[in-house]
């Protein structure tokens, strides 16, 4: 939750930086190489998670799971699927009632939505 504030607080920072860049370098209506500049960087940084999760999935996850494959075959232990317990959805009055008894959640909870209004406005304007 920390990371996503941090990055939406990095994301402004980087551009603030290439529109005040552009806007010192190039003279002129800038949006167009700027919003280009912006689009390649996230494509970039996609392509970068990528590779990243590539790497962890191939020679981290990939060995870890053979090892314990291995294992479990040699102990000879047969495993059986776990019963997973289905979770019964909350009701609106349990949710009503978590956002009474705990200022934290309820500042968050609006924190969140007046975030997503916010947005939703930004985006009609």
């Amino acid at each position: 939750a920390i990371g996503a504030n941090v990055a939406l607080v990095a994301a402004g920072c980087f551009i603030r930086l290439v529109n005040h860049t552009l806007s010192t370098t190039v003279g002129g209506d800038t949006q167009l190489l700027s919003l280009r500049v912006l689009i390649r960087t996230v494509m970039a940084m996609t392509a970068a998670m990528f590779a990243s999760k590539a790497f962890i999935d191939s020679k981290i996850l990939a060995p870890a799971a053979k090892a314990a494959a291995v294992a479990a075959a040699a102990d000879g232990v047969a495993q059986q699927k776990a019963v997973k317990k289905k979770k019964s959805k909350g009701t609106f009055a349990e949710g009503i009632a978590v956002l009474k008894n705990s200022p934290k959640i309820r500042n968050l909870a609006l924190l969140v939505m007046s975030y997503g209004v916010g947005h939703r406005c930004e985006l009609a304007l």
